[in-house]
């Protein structure tokens, strides 16, 4: 449960509630702190990749002095691998204040000279306060800013900040918070991290210091936010009755802005103190933006919408690595137009990222997971595993237990988001230590026990991905353009299909699935495995089928509550068989895609590709028995496919 705060911003106050997280929240437009009394691991940010020598970092900061943990050496935030490149915020023995342990930010320049900002501690001692660091090499000027207010600088720095980046051109490492090596772990909360590639002035700082960001904002590179004790809760559950817009938050008041869906203009701004707005006299292309005011702070902006929101989460192959544009062709980008209008896609996926969550390279170690949570997705696709099969990595109680770990997790968002698990795609070799006998043995088989046990939907990747080697980029592990749109379409096509439906004494028949699975309550009803189940008791229940033996995809139906004992459920469906998306075919058989032609059974033939005017477009020796030939280039038309395997010739019209 989100604790709600009521102080003051400019009065440094005790905080009396606390959480005990083992690993970091991120926020969901909350604007809230991250709880790091209790044992932590810190939190992996990833690289700073920015080349710019200017430097903006800020944050609120509370010191717990209960325990007595933070002593000579705390880490609070550092990336200074090498020592020199690079800045870190420390809790370090201050010899210009008795030796006192105060905080201190340190960088240094490319002419070898260091400088250290010095805060004292009691400023944050069982007290919130917001400090700013700025180094400015275009300006040879450093500045501290507590709460806004200058605090000391340095206005001649000798020579440019060293920056993130070495000189041989590699970058100096991971940025971590709250944990440093062997240095003691930080003890007490943090609050709105930020990360700038600018020398942000006072004013800009002032402006938002107090404000949930969007993530966008220019010149804004990481950006942390965090759930345990929340400032500033972000408005849910945004409906529209009887003409007014309501909404759930705690606070003390709301501002309300009504933009235009033209040009996004703020046409009306008002404050109000209850959760509802009224729309009558609103013009039609008008959309209300509400977000909550609590003591000075602000949460993210909300608004109510009807389109559905899809969180893509997964790795490279999520990413798009080896797409020629992974703007265009990245799978979360293809399955927008898949799935049509209602739906918006936002790609979370990271290169090299994996399940397990003891690992500095798991996905919730990343920028990506808190850009997931903020966003508060209607649906999640999560498609992360390949990784994790890398010779040396896998553990099946790990992997299971972080699989879980993270599925509750989304399901606690305030959007209470479905769920959709996919499987890794087939690895054609064995680059990057990627082990493909470890996916298909133990990923994907782990992946279907918490998909049964947890009552999910499961999508077969692995399957739709096992004939198309010339479709991958020459590691064989990424798929380039046409293998991410054949991932798109299978995710797309299980997303769109109906759900099984649960009907109660009925006498109606279905056709016979490969396997069903009941639950009650959201929990695993054991030996319950075929299409009708007698509920005996009162409950929420809801079915799951495996379509066919062929394929690991599973759908899962729409809860249904129960009111008495001894009803008897039916399972029923109809699910088509193009589901598969690549079926096996007995002879020649040529389909066309919009950006691509599919060719099966055509090993040792030859194609060619006319267009309506009898003019030769392409010619392709087919190589092995399912081939795909890329027409992306191609305009929109009639054109004539004919193929040629020994004595036989098969022409056929292709519409693209």
């Amino acid at each position: 449960m989100k604790k709600n705060i009521t102080f003051p911003f400019w009065l440094l106050i005790f905080l009396l509630c606390f959480l005990n997280p083992i690993s970091v929240k991120a926020g969901s437009g909350d604007f809230g702190a991250w709880n790091l009394t209790a044992d932590h691991n810190g939190l992996n940010c990833g690289n700073i990749t920015f080349t710019e020598k200017e430097l903006t970092v800020e944050f609120w900061i509370y010191i717990d002095e209960k325990d007595g943990k933070n002593m000579d050496g705390t880490a609070i935030i550092s990336n200074r691998h090498d020592g020199s490149h690079g800045f870190t915020v420390s809790l370090n023995k201050n010899a210009k204040n008795q030796d006192k342990i105060d905080l201190r930010f340190w960088f240094k320049t490319v002419n070898d000279a260091i400088y250290a900002f010095w805060i004292p501690r009691e400023n944050f001692s069982g007290k919130w306060n917001h400090v700013a660091f700025v180094i400015s090499s275009k300006d040879k000027k450093a500045s501290a800013y507590l709460n806004t207010e200058l605090y000391s600088v340095i206005e001649t720095i000798n020579g440019d900040w060293k920056g993130n980046i070495k000189s041989d051109g590699t970058n100096v490492g991971n940025l971590w918070l709250a944990s440093w090596y062997t240095a003691p772990k930080f003890n007490g909360k943090i609050a709105d991290f930020r990360v700038w590639n600018t020398a942000r002035s006072v004013d800009e700082v002032k402006a938002n210091y107090t404000k949930f960001l969007t993530g966008n904002e220019s010149g804004l590179h990481k950006y942390y936010t965090f759930d345990d004790e929340v400032f500033a809760q972000k408005p849910v559950n945004l409906l529209i009755v009887n003409d007014s817009l309501t909404w759930t938050a705690e606070g003390e008041a709301w501002e309300v802005e009504v933009r235009s869906l033209v040009d996004n203009a703020v046409l009306k701004s008002e404050i109000v103190t209850e959760k509802s707005f009224a729309l009558t006299g609103l013009d039609a292309n008008t959309v209300v933006y509400v977000r909550t005011m609590n003591n000075g702070f602000y949460s993210a902006w909300a608004f109510h919408s009807d389109i559905i929101k899809v969180g893509c989460v997964g790795d490279s192959n999520t990413y798009g690595a080896e797409a020629t544009d992974r703007l265009k062709y990245a799978w979360p980008v293809q399955i927008r137009e898949m799935l049509g209008d209602t739906y918006e896609t936002r790609n979370f996926g990271v290169n090299g990222a994996l399940m397990m969550n003891h690992l500095n390279d798991a996905w919730k170690n990343k920028t990506a997971y808190s850009g997931n949570k903020a966003y508060d997705p209607d649906i999640i696709v999560i498609a992360l595993g390949t990784n994790d099969s890398k010779d040396g990595y896998w553990d099946a109680v790990k992997f299971k237990n972080s699989y879980i770990d993270l599925i509750n997790e989304f399901k606690s968002y305030s959007a209470d988001p479905e769920i959709y698990m996919a499987t890794p795609i087939r690895a054609y070799s064995s680059t990057w230590s990627i082990n493909d006998q470890t996916i298909r043995e133990q990923v994907i088989p782990a992946m279907k026990e918490i998909a049964k046990e947890k009552g999910l939907t499961l999508i077969d990747l692995y399957a739709v991905t096992t004939n198309i080697a010339n479709l991958m980029a020459s590691d064989g592990i990424h798929p380039g353009d046409e293998g991410l749109r054949i991932m798109a379409r299978k995710i797309a096509d299980i997303m769109q299909l109906k759900k099984p439906v649960i009907q109660t004494n009925s006498s109606t028949t279905s056709a016979s699935y490969a396997a069903y699975y009941w639950y009650k309550d959201d929990a695993l009803i054991h030996d319950a495995t075929t299409y009708n189940y007698t509920a005996t008791e009162a409950g929420i229940y809801k079915v799951a089928i495996q379509l066919t033996s062929k394929t690991d995809d599973v759908v899962v139906s729409e809860p249904v509550e129960v009111n008495e004992a001894n009803t008897v459920l039916y399972a029923t469906g109809d699910f088509p068989l193009s589901v598969d998306i690549l079926p096996v075919y007995d002879e020649l058989k040529v389909v066309s895609y919009f950006d691509y032609i599919q060719v099966a059974k055509g090993l040792g033939a030859s194609l060619t590709l006319y267009d309506s005017g009898g003019r030769c477009l392409k010619k392709r020796q087919l190589s092995s028995e399912l081939e795909f030939i890329r027409i992306s280039s191609l305009p929109k038309g009639v054109y004539l496919c004919k193929i040629i395997k020994g004595d036989s010739v098969y022409i056929t019209k292709l519409l693209k």
